[in-house]
């Protein structure tokens, strides 16, 4: 039986890519940047991701500004399942 589940990954935890290729398993989201929040020695990118919202961190100041597509990297080790109460299954 089929079960709804919410997959997941912390922002620190996924790479921003404009052309490069992904490791071998990972989670690739073409991606939108809707806002980059500087703050300090890192940026946020708040994205649009095939009807969710995203963010992901990244070093320094941001290289992508609003409306640039790019793709979000989330190698497979990273990623975590929930089930539909919100209880981690992997």
């Amino acid at each position: 039986e089929a079960r709804a589940a919410t997959l997941g990954f912390r922002p620190e935890d996924a790479d921003v890519t404009f052309n490069a290729e992904a490791p071998s398993g990972a989670l690739v989201l073409p991606a939108l940047v809707e806002a980059v929040e500087p703050v300090g020695a890192e940026s946020f990118l708040h994205c649009a991701a095939g009807g969710n919202r995203i963010v992901v961190r990244v070093a320094g100041r941001a290289t992508a500004t609003v409306g640039n597509q790019l793709r979000v990297v989330a190698k497979a080790e990273k990623l975590h399942w929930f089930d539909q109460a919100g209880k981690r299954v992997g």
